[in-house]
């Protein structure tokens, strides 16, 4: 990796991989499973098969040619790729750039996984929630570091520091950068929603239960709890109509 400024001093021991966020893909018409096999080596075909399952590619995928393969489904073998070559340190740059919402939890499931350090970039807060368990805010050349659960109190600081500093005649936003904003805010929308969801129906199986439906108080509290979390999903609707409408301004 060749920093764009500066220099970098590795420690003893350090073998890092690097994801890079515009990463090229070459052309290959070798099957996914083949070609995991013959870019690892030391992998026997049922062990190659548990990692590639790893990344969400199963039975039918492992068969697809390396060409027909999606944007995001090649992002993610890359990483899978990363991670099996050993690195004590992965370094990864916007690595759901590519990913759809499974794709994303497939990922999670494999950093989760990961036994040494990560350090990564990223917009998409389910992602830090989800796999950091620190979080760097580079602010005025200094470095500031918070706990995990402190992210939305990061994002906040963002916000507020970048509204503070806009001039009069403030240049167009990075489009690239934008879309990679919303696309992790429609993401984090979503597995909300996802929650919620499964939470409803969490309460109509309690509704269906006999034993229930002789206690008059627990089933209004249970009505009561329903009618928030469907306003709640309503809410979150709502703001997904406009972070698509925002999408949809910004790719046309």
């Amino acid at each position: 990796m060749i920093p764009s400024s500066g220099s970098i001093i590795k420690g003893n021991n350090i073998n890092t991989a690097y994801y890079k966020q515009e990463f090229h893909f070459t052309g290959s018409d070798e099957t996914l499973l083949n070609m995991f096999l013959n870019e690892t080596e030391y992998f026997t075909v049922g062990e190659a098969r548990s990692k590639l399952a790893l990344a969400g590619f199963f039975a039918n995928d492992i068969e697809k040619k390396w060409n027909n393969l999606s944007g995001g489904e090649k992002a993610k073998y890359m990483i899978l790729k990363l991670t099996v070559e050993n690195p004590n340190v992965l370094l990864l740059d916007e690595p759901t750039n590519h990913l759809d919402i499974q794709s994303v939890k497939y990922l999670i499931n494999m950093l989760n996984i990961f036994p040494e350090t990560i350090i990564f970039t990223s917009h998409d807060r389910s992602l830090i929630r989800n796999v950091a368990t620190d979080v760097v805010l580079i602010k005025n050349g200094t470095l500031e570091t918070f706990n995990v659960s402190e992210l939305d109190n990061v994002f906040n600081e963002i916000v507020t520091s970048t509204q503070k500093k806009k001039p009069a005649s403030e240049k167009k936003p990075d489009k690239k950068k934008q879309l990679r904003i919303i696309k992790a805010s429609i993401r984090e929308i979503e597995n909300k929603i996802e929650t919620l969801e499964k939470s409803i129906i969490e309460i109509d199986k309690k509704f269906a239960d006999p034993h229930n439906n002789s206690d008059y108080n627990k089933l209004n509290d249970l009505v009561k709890e329903k009618k928030q979390l469907e306003n709640k999903v309503k809410i979150l609707y709502n703001k997904y109509e406009s972070e698509i409408e925002e999408l949809s301004r910004y790719e046309s």
